[in-house]
């Protein structure tokens, strides 16, 4: 099988990641697609699949 193209949804990723709602004002800011977790999950994700 070849894969031509992946997308990540980074914002549910990042509000799953992070375990924090989006629309919740005091945790909202957690929800970062920048956020080393998330980054560091994607970059996982990157590797297994490219491996494959």
């Amino acid at each position: 099988m070849t894969i031509f193209l992946v997308t990540i949804g980074t914002n549910d990723l990042s509000q799953y990641v992070m375990d924090c709602d989006r629309n919740n004002p005091k945790v909202a800011n957690l929800a970062d697609a920048l956020q080393p977790a998330v980054l560091s999950l994607n970059n996982k994700n990157i590797v297994r699949y490219s491996q494959t």
